[in-house]
């Protein structure tokens, strides 16, 4: 399954024509982050509207932002601290329309930190609809290169949050399909054998996945998330397998 062409109606009045203007300047972008969880369920108020992009494109793409009315905005370093590489070598950008007070913002982040390969979007269907391309990676391909991101990392570092977080909930509402909901404490807890049951539906989804070659230790990976026999958080650091 190859990622999806997508259009950015989505995207906020004030940072749309940010998004347009890398289009028309010939820059790939790939939806990431946080930005993908609620059309699975998950309940978050999106402020930080991220992509990734190349490497090598990522200066000149800031620097375009930054003449068009998008200054850049430092990175903070606390969180820097807290979330490693993804603030560290992510560019925010504003629109100069909206307040310095509000806390809606563009985030380029590069593909490489990601776990996003290019290869994902090689076969990827032309963009049917005026606007710019912008890429949607489909679910098998989210779940894997999250994880090739977390393996990305040794276990003390702190880039591994971000991935790791969002990993855990796309296993939960996307995988497992559950629905959030604030906790009616005379509703009885899921039972074992429930919890059983809907165990092996999500690895039966997992395994029907048609992925291509090169994928079997992260497809195994996930596997074993879906089994519960592991944490995301608890991911083993595979360099050599990147």
């Amino acid at each position: 399954m190859a990622a999806a062409a997508v259009a950015c109606d989505d995207v906020p009045e004030s940072l749309r024509p940010a998004v347009e203007l890398l289009s028309q300047h010939g820059f790939t972008l790939v939806e990431y982050g946080q930005r993908a969880l609620p059309k699975y369920g998950y309940p978050i108020l999106v402020s930080i509207w991220e992509y990734a992009i190349s490497d090598d494109d990522l200066q000149s793409a800031s620097d375009l932002l930054a003449e068009h009315g998008f200054p850049y905005v430092p990175e903070n370093r606390g969180l820097v601290r807290t979330y490693g590489d993804f603030e560290d070598k992510g560019r925010y950008h504003r629109s100069v329309k909206d307040s310095p007070k509000r806390k809606i913002l563009l985030q380029l982040l590069p593909l490489s930190i990601t776990g996003v390969s290019l290869d994902d979007l090689r076969c990827a269907p032309s963009n049917k609809h005026p606007g710019p391309t912008i890429y949607r990676l489909p679910l098998p391909q989210h779940c894997l290169s999250l994880i090739r991101c977390i393996a990305s990392y040794p276990p003390e570092s702190d880039s591994r949050n971000k991935p790791t977080f969002e990993l855990a909930q796309l296993v939960a509402f996307a995988i497992f399909e559950y629905q959030y909901y604030f906790k009616d404490w005379d509703q009885p807890e899921e039972s074992e054998e429930e919890y059983r049951e809907k165990v092996q539906i999500a690895l039966k989804k997992v395994r029907s996945w048609n992925l291509p070659e090169g994928t079997t230790c992260w497809r195994e990976l996930l596997e074993t998330l879906v089994e519960g026999n592991l944490q995301p958080d608890d991911i083993p650091y595979k360099p050599d397998n990147l």
